[in-house]
């Protein structure tokens, strides 16, 4: 059973790397977006920072 669940997460990993759509019966779409770069604050200074463009799943 893990050696199956270990394939099915490399596959996914590698479909939305190359910006591939995820389609998971029941369940919903996965897919890898861009998120631009923002201004954030450091909660422990009160600091702003900026947090460059990240590529995450949604």
């Amino acid at each position: 059973m893990i050696f199956s669940l270990g394939c099915i997460q490399t596959a996914m990993h590698e479909e939305l790397k190359n910006g591939e759509d995820i389609m998971i019966s029941n369940a919903g779409k996965i897919k890898p977006i861009l998120q631009a770069e923002r201004k954030a604050r450091n909660p422990q200074t009160g600091e702003e920072i900026t947090i460059g463009e990240n590529e995450t799943i949604k």
